[in-house]
């Protein structure tokens, strides 16, 4: 089956707001905001303040998606192409995973949660603050800061960019910044390839290894 994009409209819940807020993905909770008329151009004149302290507390997307009957032996696979930054990934209601790292995709095996149908998912995002004090706190790293800029942030695997630059203010995001699509897999998945040249004299050969998941019967190729 092909993959189905969840790209476009979702919702996001804050804190002390009685409706959720229209978003986009990929998106941020600042874009989806100033997209809202609810937060000004953080980057105009001292709009900065306002920009920082809609980051401060948690954040909720979530939205609808829609599933054919599963055939026997297929497996579901959410892939999120990044989360920025701590995120716990909810389907319909279940918690399948969790996120630490902005740089990476996440995929996670939503089988046992998803069904035929409509089906719901939330990322709820916590602000990066708590924890870069609390590794801060558990191992002090010393490292020069700009005014302002916040102690820990090398802690985390977050764009450095977040926490003010020369040419950026100290603003950290939040959100799913790229991609989203739900994938199916029929019999395995190609979890990684690892290429490995042999040099003997003047011959060169390649070995290839190839690391799988299998979850149902493979066709004989004959």
């Amino acid at each position: 089956m092909k993959p189905l994009s969840l790209d476009g409209p979702w919702r996001l819940i804050l804190p002390g707001r009685a409706r959720p807020v229209p978003a986009s993905v990929p998106g941020c909770v600042h874009t989806d905001l100033m997209a809202a008329g609810i937060l000004r151009d953080p980057f105009y004149r001292d709009n900065i303040a306002a920009g920082r302290v809609s980051a401060d507390g948690p954040a909720v997307y979530e939205r609808e998606f829609s599933l054919n009957p599963i055939p026997q032996h297929e497996r579901i696979f959410l892939l999120f192409n990044g989360l920025d930054t701590f995120a716990t990934v909810r389907v319909n209601g279940q918690v399948v995973g969790v996120a630490d790292n902005m740089f990476r995709r996440w995929r996670f095996d939503i089988t046992d949660v998803a069904h035929a149908g409509p089906n719901h998912v939330s990322v709820s995002f916590e602000p990066p603050g708590p924890r870069m004090a609390e590794a801060q706190r558990r191992r002090p790293l010393e490292c020069p800061m700009r005014p302002g800029e916040p102690a820990g942030r090398t802690h985390i695997r977050k764009c450095k960019n977040d926490f003010g630059s020369d040419s950026a203010p100290n603003l950290p995001a939040m959100g799913i910044w790229r991609g989203v699509q739900v994938e199916f897999a029929n019999c395995a998945r190609i979890l990684s390839v690892r290429p490995r040249q042999v040099h003997e004299g003047e011959k060169i050969s390649l070995d290839l290894s190839v690391a799988c998941d299998v979850f149902g019967p493979l066709e004989d190729p004959h």
